[in-house]
C-alpha cells in the first residue's frame, strides 16, 4: 500500500498530533496505574472521540493523503490517526486532570484481599528484577497494582493490600499509598 502526500503542511500537522497523542498516552499509563477507573470508560472515550474526529476530519485527511485502492483503506487510516491523536489526547486529558487537579485530602484507607498474583519484567537491562502485579476487587472494579521488585521473592506469602486513596478532580479515586500485608 503506497501512501502519497498531497499537502505537506497538513501532513506535518497529522504527524505532530500522532506523536503528541502517543507521548501523552505513555504518560497517562503511568497515572492510570494509580487511578481507580474502569478501563471501559477510557476505551469508550477514546473510540467515541476518534470516531467523531474521523467523520469531521475525513475530507481534510482525504485531501492530504492519496492511497491506491478503496476508500475504505483511507477511512481505516483516518480512524487510526484520529484514535492515536485525538482519542489518546482526550483519554490523557481525563486521567491527567483527575490526578493533577485533585485535592491533597486523604479520603480513605482500606484493606483488600488479593484475588490474583502475577509479575512483569523489570526495566531494560534488569529484566530479571520482576515486579509483582497484584489484582484486587476495588468496589466491583478489578484493579491491578504494581509493586517494587523487592516484594517478588515472597509474593505468595502476601494475603492483603492496604490502600490509602484521595478523590481526584473527576471523582475517580487516586491511590496515594499501597502496602502488601502477610
Amino acid at each position: 500500500m503506497e501512501i502519497k502526500t498531497k499537502d505537506q503542511k497538513r501532513n506535518n500537522f497529522y504527524v505532530v498530533m500522532f506523536f503528541l497523542g502517543l507521548l501523552l498516552m505513555i504518560w497517562e499509563i503511568t497515572i492510570y496505574r494509580i487511578t481507580v477507573i474502569d478501563y471501559k470508560i477510557l476505551l469508550l472515550l477514546i473510540f467515541s472521540v476518534s470516531s467523531i474526529f474521523t467523520i469531521l476530519d475525513f475530507n481534510a485527511f482525504e485531501n492530504t493523503f492519496e492511497i491506491e485502492g478503496s476508500k475504505l483503506k483511507l477511512y481505516f487510516l483516518a480512524f487510526i490517526q484520529n484514535t492515536v491523536s485525538w482519542g489518546f489526547i482526550a483519554c490523557s486529558t481525563l486521567v491527567l486532570s483527575n490526578y493533577y487537579l485533585a485535592t491533597d485530602e486523604i479520603t480513605s484507607t482500606r484493606q483488600f484481599d488479593i484475588i490474583d498474583r502475577s509479575s512483569m519484567p523489570g526495566p531494560e537491562k534488569r529484566r530479571s528484577e520482576r515486579k509483582p502485579l497484584i489484582r484486587i476487587d476495588y468496589d466491583g472494579k478489578r484493579k491491578e497494582l504494581v509493586f517494587p521488585h523487592e516484594y517478588y521473592p515472597e509474593l505468595e506469602a502476601y494475603k492483603r493490600v492496604t490502600i490509602t486513596t484521595k478523590k481526584g478532580f473527576c471523582n475517580f479515586d487516586i491511590i496515594v499509598q499501597q502496602n502488601l500485608e502477610k
